[in-house]
C-alpha cells in the first residue's frame, strides 16, 4: 500500500491548498496563486514533498511529513466541527452513513490522529475503500443497532441549542460589522413571503455575501433544523468558518511579515555589530602603530640629541680638517660621493665620472697646484687606473691614492697624506 498516494488522493482541493499554504510547498508556475493550480498538479507536488520527507534529514529546508499533513487536516476539521472530538469511531461512521458530506481526507485524518491503533489495523482496508469508491469507514467498525443509532441521533438533537447559539453569534457578527439596521432590512426582505422572497433576495446578493440572507432565512421559524435546508446551513457555517480561517491566515501572514522584518533588523544589527568590531580592531591596530611610531620618534629624538652632542664635540676637529683641505687645495675624487653628503667637506668632493670628463677633455689646469686624493676602488679595472695615473704624472699633478671603502678610512688617509711633505708619485 502506498500510504502517501492514499493520503493525497483522499484530500479535496481546498485541503490540498491548505497543506501547500501551511508548509510553503513550491508549486512551479503557481507560486503566488497556487489556488489556481489544477488539483492533479497539487497532488503531484505534495506526493513529491512527502516522499522527500521520508528521507534522512539534511541541512536546509525541512520537508513535510505524513503525520504533519494528517495533524493539519484533522485540527482544521476539528475547529469547524468540534463535536467530532467526542465521537467514537462507530459514531463517526454513523455520521458518515447518514449522508453528511465530509471529505475522505478529513475522515482519514481523524482516524489517523484519534484512533492510531485502528488506523494501523485497517489502513489496507481504508485504502481499498478509497480505491473501490466505497464509504471510507465501510467494514472498519461494528455496525450499530437501531437503538444505538437512535441514542446517537438523540444526542445530536440535543446539540441543536448549541447550533442556535452559533447562528446567533453569526448574526451578532454581521450586526457589528455592517450594523443592526442592515441586518434587520435583510431579514425583513428575506422573510417577507417565505421562500419566494428569499430566492429573490438571494439572486440580487453578490455571491460572496449570500451567506447573510441564507442566515436570515434559516434563523426564522427554526428552518436550520429542517433537513431540506441542511445544505444552506452547511454553506452558512462554511462561509463564516472560512472568514475566520482567512482572518487567521491574515494574522499569521502578518506575524510572518513581522518576523521577517525583525529577522532583517537583526541581520542589520549583526552587520553593524560586525562593522563596529572591525572598526574597533582597526582602531586597536592604529593604536599599536601609534605607540610604535611614538617609540620610534622618541628613539630618533634621543639619537638626534646624541648626534648633536657628537657634532658639537667634533666641531674643533671638523674645523681643523676643513682648514687642512683648504690649505692644500685638496680635491677628493671618489665614486662614493654619497659618503660625504651633508658633510661640510662636500665642497672638496668630486665624482669619478666628473673627473673622467675633465681627464678626457685634457683639462689639466683644474688640478694644477692642487692635491688630488683619489679612491683606488672607484676604478673597476687596472687599465683604467693606469690611464689615470699617466694623466697625473704627465701633467705634474700631485695626487695620493686612497684605499678602502668607508668614510673613516678615507679621512684617516687624507689627514695622514696631507701632513706629509708634498711629493710627486712617479
Amino acid at each position: 500500500m502506498d500510504e502517501i498516494k492514499v493520503l493525497v488522493n483522499a484530500l479535496s482541493k481546498d485541503e490540498l491548498v491548505a497543506v501547500v499554504r501551511r508548509f510553503r510547498i513550491e508549486i512551479h508556475g503557481f507560486q503566488r496563486n497556487f489556488e489556481l493550480a489544477p488539483i492533479e498538479m497539487l497532488r503531484s507536488f505534495l506526493i513529491k514533498e512527502l516522499k522527500q520527507g521520508l528521507r534522512p534529514k539534511r541541512k536546509g529546508r525541512k520537508n513535510t511529513t505524513i503525520p504533519e499533513v494528517y495533524e493539519l487536516i484533522s485540527s482544521s476539521f476539528a475547529q469547524k466541527h468540534p463535536d467530532f472530538e467526542k465521537l467514537s469511531l462507530e459514531e463517526m461512521g454513523l455520521m458518515v452513513e447518514m449522508g453528511l458530506e465530509y471529505s475522505p481526507g478529513a475522515i482519514l485524518s481523524l482516524v489517523y490522529t484519534k484512533f492510531p491503533s485502528k488506523y494501523e489495523e485497517y489502513k489496507v482496508k481504508l485504502a481499498d475503500n478509497m480505491k473501490e469508491g466505497e464509504p471510507l469507514l465501510n467494514g472498519i467498525f461494528k455496525e450499530l443497532t437501531v437503538d444505538e443509532k437512535m441514542n446517537i441521533l438523540r444526542e445530536e438533537v440535543l446539540t441543536k441549542a448549541d447550533l442556535y447559539s452559533r447562528l446567533k453569534e453569526y448574526i451578532s457578527q454581521i450586526e457589528e460589522e455592517k450594523g443592526e439596521v442592515f441586518y434587520g432590512e435583510v431579514h425583513r426582505k428575506v422573510n417577507h413571503s417565505d421562500e419566494k422572497s428569499f430566492i429573490n433576495e438571494l439572486f440580487v446578493t453578490p455571491t460572496n455575501f449570500r451567506h447573510i440572507p441564507m442566515l436570515a432565512f434559516l434563523i426564522e421559524k427554526n428552518r436550520y433544523l429542517e433537513a431540506n435546508y441542511s445544505f444552506l446551513l452547511q454553506h452558512v457555517i462554511q462561509s463564516f468558518d472560512d472568514q475566520k480561517l482567512t482572518e487567521v491566515y491574515r494574522t499569521v501572514d502578518g506575524l510572518e511579515e513581522e518576523v521577517d522584518k525583525k529577522e532583517n533588523e537583526l541581520c542589520e544589527i549583526k552587520g553593524e555589530s560586525k562593522r563596529l568590531e572591525d572598526v574597533e580592531e582597526h582602531y586597536g591596530r592604529l593604536k599599536e602603530r601609534y605607540t610604535e611610531v611614538n617609540q620610534d620618534n622618541e628613539a630618533l629624538r634621543a639619537s638626534l640629541v646624541r648626534l648633536s652632542e657628537i657634532q658639537k664635540s667634533n666641531e674643533p676637529f671638523l674645523r681643523y680638517f676643513h682648514n687642512l683641505l683648504a690649505k692644500h687645495r685638496a680635491i677628493i675624487v671618489t665614486s662614493d660621493t654619497e659618503l660625504f653628503r651633508n658633510m661640510e667637506i662636500m665642497d672638496y668632493v668630486e665624482g669619478v665620472q666628473e673627473f673622467h670628463c675633465h681627464r678626457k677633455g685634457k683639462n689639466t689646469h683644474r688640478y694644477q697646484d692642487k692635491t688630488v686624493l683619489i679612491s683606488r676602488t672607484s676604478f673597476v679595472s687596472t687599465s683604467e687606473w693606469m690611464v689615470t695615473k699617466r694623466f697625473f704624472e704627465s701633467s705634474n699633478i700631485y695626487y695620493f691614492e686612497l684605499s678602502g671603502y668607508d668614510i673613516s678610512g678615507y679621512i684617516e688617509q687624507i689627514i695622514e697624506n696631507l701632513h706629509k711633505e708634498r711629493m710627486r708619485i712617479y
